[in-house]
C-alpha cells in the first residue's frame, strides 16, 4: 500500500475575527498556513481516504510527515497537533477522546518518519 499524495501548503485565510480559518485542511504552526487537500488532485479526480482513529498513530505520523516535511514534530504544540490530526482526510475519531498519551504517541510516530526522511 502506497503513501497518500504530498499535500501543498497555501497561505491561510483569515476569518472575520482575524483567526485562521480551518475549513479545508489544517492550519497552525509558527508561521501559520492552511493545507489545501485538493491542490494535488487532477480535475475530477477524487481520493478515498482510509478512516483514521486516534489509535492509528503510525499512519497519522506518516501523513503528518508528508504534509509538514520540514517541521520537527517535537517543536509542535499539542494544541496544534490535535487540530492537524482531526483535520486529516479520513479522520473519524472523536476530537474529545484524545489525551496527552495519545498525542505523545502520534508525535513519536511522526518523529520517527521525520528522522527517516532526513536520512
Amino acid at each position: 500500500m502506497g503513501h497518500p499524495p504530498v499535500i501543498a501548503a497555501t497561505p491561510p485565510k483569515q476569518s472575520l475575527d482575524g483567526a485562521p480559518e480551518f475549513g479545508v485542511g489544517c492550519s497552525g504552526g509558527r508561521g501559520g498556513f492552511t493545507v489545501d487537500w485538493r491542490s494535488r488532485l487532477g480535475e475530477g479526480e477524487t481520493t478515498m481516504a482510509r478512516e483514521l482513529e486516534w489509535t492509528d498513530t503510525e499512519e497519522i505520523g506518516i501523513q503528518l510527515q508528508e504534509m509538514f516535511p520540514d517541521t520537527d514534530p517535537y517543536s509542535v504544540r499539542f494544541t496544534d497537533l490535535h487540530k492537524w490530526v482531526v483535520q486529516l482526510p479520513g479522520f473519524v475519531g472523536d476530537p474529545g477522546k484524545s489525551n496527552e498519551g495519545i498525542l505523545e504517541a502520534i508525535q513519536t510516530a511522526w518523529h520517527e518518519e521525520y528522522e527517516d526522511a532526513k536520512g
